[in-house]
């Protein structure tokens, strides 16, 4: 007694074509979520260079504006100076 019954049968033909049909499904989705995370990973990384090319050109636009201020202030004490020494006045203030 080996063999199945008719019902048998095709309970197991009904799981075999489910197996199949949720095998497919499951390569699918795999192949969906291989492309989503390399789309993410490509979008991080653009992100994240253009990021690091946004800080480095904040980080240039403070270092300038604080050497003009420094150049500034340097010609305002200087200024400062000049004007102290010609009225006779020796201290910087």
């Amino acid at each position: 007694m080996s063999q199945l019954s008719v019902a048998d049968q095709h309970e197991v033909d009904s799981l075999n074509d489910d197996i199949r049909r949720l095998t497919q499904e499951n390569k699918e989705a795999f192949s969906t979520r291989m492309r989503l995370e390399a789309e993410k990973n490509k979008l991080e990384n653009l992100l994240t260079n253009n990021l690091m090319r946004r800080k480095d050109e904040l980080m240039q636009v403070q270092y300038n504006m604080e050497f003009v201020c420094n150049v500034h202030l340097y010609n305002v004490t200087d200024v400062i100076f000049l004007f102290s020494a010609k009225r006779g006045n020796c201290g910087l203030f």
